[in-house]
């Protein structure tokens, strides 16, 4: 059923969905009810009541530190550069001081208590490796080389998450404007729910309404 429901895309599910809908819009109770026009409702008519919502749908996606973001991205740009060196072999492998930026990653991850201090250094030194690793990607490109297909929408989310991480260090926030929570999921947003337990959820956010005891997204 997985392998089935994959072949079946987002426009597909809601054009089904629609149709059951059209199908069994009206119950027994109201089945040959008409809308009244719009010229002879008074102010008072009710039509019914509507039933709005908002609600998000949870990805399952580790809690987003900006941190481990970067170090996330870091090791996918060098999955690219070890793609390009072993395929293409254009001149010596640069040098992507992948084990000192795991150390210094692992130093702040295994801290219980992390101080703002530290991580903003591990922010700092992880931005540099990320951005040192793209100027490696991007002379490979200029060279002729392309960038595999697997690797591009990655490549692409990876760019934006790196201006963003850089915008809010230099500028001391945590707020962006479309902030990536998640580079295999980029369209995920956090989305304040106001829960005690659960403040922040990732996912998709849409609308639901209530019609006729039927649920209808969008």
């Amino acid at each position: 059923m997985v392998a089935f429901r994959k072949r079946l895309d987002v426009k597909f599910l809601i054009a089904a969905n629609e149709l059951y809908l059209e199908t069994v819009a009206a119950t027994p109770k109201h089945k040959d009810d008409k809308q009244p026009n719009s010229k002879d409702i008074d102010e008072d008519f009710n039509l019914g009541t509507a039933i709005l919502d908002a609600t998000c749908s949870p990805s399952n996606i580790e809690y987003p530190q900006d941190f481990t973001l970067l170090n996330t991205a870091r090791e996918k740009l060098e999955e690219i550069i070890d793609y390009f060196h072993k395929f293409y072999h254009p001149w010596k492998k640069p040098r992507t001081y992948r084990r000192v930026a795991q150390k210094e990653y692992l130093k702040l991850a295994k801290t219980k208590q992390k101080t703002q201090k530290a991580i903003r250094s591990t922010i700092r030194k992880q931005l540099g490796h990320v951005a040192r690793d793209l100027r490696y990607i991007d002379e490979y490109m200029v060279a002729g080389y392309v960038l595999p297909k697997k690797y591009i929408d990655n490549y692409l989310t990876i760019i934006e998450l790196y201006r963003q991480q850089k915008y809010m260090f230099d500028n001391k926030t945590h707020k962006v404007e479309n902030r990536i929570v998640s580079i295999n999921q980029p369209y995920i947003r956090p989305i304040v729910c106001g829960k005690v337990k659960m403040p922040v959820e990732f996912g998709a956010k849409y609308d639901v309404s209530i019609d006729e005891k039927r649920s209808r997204p969008s």
